[in-house]
């Protein structure tokens, strides 16, 4: 699973804006609904996502990763 870059939510943004749906931005964008759905809500309550600065789950394990 990636993560939406700030482009892409920021183009997420400016097609709801204008009225676009949920599904016709996913399409466009290559995301899935619920991503789109996701954002779109946090804009509406103008919330950030704080998922973003939040470390992955396997960097507690790089190194052993990395070794292998």
């Amino acid at each position: 699973m990636s993560r939406l870059d700030q482009e892409a939510r920021m183009a997420i943004k400016a097609l709801a804006a204008r009225g676009a749906t949920n599904s016709g931005i996913a399409r466009l964008l290559g995301v899935t609904e619920g991503a789109v759905r996701y954002q779109v809500k946090r804009f509406e309550r103008g919330l950030t996502d704080g998922r973003a600065r939040q470390p992955f789950k396997a960097e507690a394990v790089a190194a052993a990763i990395a070794q292998w």
